[in-house]
This record gives C-alpha cells, sequence and structure tokens, in this order.
C-alpha cells in the first residue's frame, strides 16, 4: 500500500530547496529608490526568489547579507553558493527575473 505524503510537506519543501536552492536577492541603497526598487521586483520575482529589502537603519543582519549602502540602490543576487556581480540598474534586475 501506498502511503500518502500529505504528512510530509515541510519534509518535502526542504528537500526541493536543498536540491535547487532558492535565489536570494538582496535590494541596499537609499529610500525612496529602494522602495521602488521593491516594489518592481516584487511584480517580476519568481516563486522560489526570496526578497529582502534592507534599509540603512538594518543593522542587526548576518554577515553574508551585510552589504554597503551606496548613494544609488544595488541589489545583490545569490544563486546556490554563487554571488553574482552587483547590479546597479533595475533593468539588469528584472532581466535575472526573466531567466
Amino acid at each position: 500500500m501506498i502511503e500518502s505524503l500529505a504528512p510530509y510537506p515541510s519534509r518535502l519543501t526542504a528537500l526541493a530547496e536543498f536540491l535547487e536552492p532558492p535565489r536570494v536577492i538582496v535590494l541596499r541603497g537609499p529610500e525612496p529608490e529602494l522602495s521602488e526598487w521593491k516594489r518592481i521586483a516584487d511584480k517580476t520575482a519568481g516563486i522560489h526568489d526570496l526578497l529582502f529589502k534592507l534599509t540603512r537603519e538594518a543593522t542587526d543582519i548576518p554577515t553574508s547579507l551585510h552589504k554597503p549602502i551606496r548613494n544609488t540602490v544595488n541589489a545583490y543576487v545569490y544563486a546556490g553558493v554563487n554571488c553574482l556581480p552587483e547590479i546597479v540598474q533595475i533593468h539588469d534586475l528584472t532581466a535575472i527575473f526573466s531567466d
């Protein structure tokens, strides 16, 4: 008899994320441009993308996500164990989501 997989959704999710880690996108920069990038990214990001908007006030964050705040908005994209080059144009970020 085949047992139902219904009791194991968190294990299946963990396995799926282990086999294909979600893409992590960190947005850093000044307001109000930061919120505009986040709004656009929210519309174009995929279901397996984890999107974080970190303001100047965000200080208690993991070292791996602590990126410098510049005078313009920047995006940092982590795909698995790889960190893509810093993205400085919103159209370059939306192009990443269409891949």
